[in-house]
């Protein structure tokens, strides 16, 4: 049951995230979710601001950013009635948070990264952790500002040796020739772990948002 829900809680990362805002209780005056044959929606935490993004750790742990907030939080299990047994505030002082991987890639992380809007960091972690034991490390600054596209996710290559950042358009569709400030936007961008080098691995992309490994390791070969 538990991660039955982990996983269909996964699936509410899509822009616009109506279907998030319903699983955690913060969704918009006169939207109603219909639920499909044989399906049941109920409210699995509330009380958020912004959620954005959700991602599951390898031990069924839900991890959550509130971008305005600056936030992640973490939620465990699930009761009778369809509610988080635990919620503890994973990290705060974050600056509009999105992206949310763990690393290595596979069932013993020993870190939690998070794409701030200008800047990827992370955490020390351990399997169960639901408050961060040490202070963030900077990994690599990332391009930002601007009225368009401030979320960033990340992921990391299925080997562990490389880590994408998509960072979408500053406009809507300025080219980086005639507009300095489109530099480095509209790409995916690649880092080693440890960063900071910084090279483009894809571009013209006006908003990556969603892009997976997989995906990614198909589109270069």
């Amino acid at each position: 049951m538990k991660h039955q829900i982990v996983h269909a809680v996964q699936k509410y990362v899509l822009n616009p995230p109506i279907k998030l805002l319903f699983a955690m209780g913060v969704a918009p005056p006169g939207y109603a979710l219909l639920e499909t044959t044989g399906r049941k929606v109920e409210q699995y935490a509330a009380g958020l601001v912004n959620p954005r993004c959700i991602r599951t750790a390898p031990d069924g742990d839900i991890f959550v950013a509130e971008s305005s907030a600056g936030r992640l939080r973490v939620f465990r299990g699930v009761t009778t009635d369809g509610k988080a047994e635990e919620m503890q505030i994973f990290a705060e002082g974050l600056n509009q948070p999105y992206g949310i991987a763990f690393y290595p890639p596979g069932p013993e992380p020993q870190w939690v990264y998070v794409a701030n809007t200008d800047a990827v960091v992370r955490f020390p972690y351990r399997d169960g952790d639901m408050k961060a034991s040490g202070p963030s490390q900077h990994i690599a600054d990332l391009p930002h500002g601007g009225g368009y596209h401030w979320t960033r996710d990340l992921q990391f290559s299925r080997d562990g040796k490389k880590m994408f950042v998509p960072v979408g358009s500053l406009s809507n569709d300025d080219d980086p020739d005639t507009s300095p400030a489109e530099k480095n936007r509209a790409d995916i961008l690649e880092f080693d772990p440890d960063g900071p080098a910084m090279r483009t691995y894809a571009y013209g992309i006006r908003n990556g948002l969603g892009s997976r490994a997989p995906a990614l390791q198909r589109f270069r070969g």
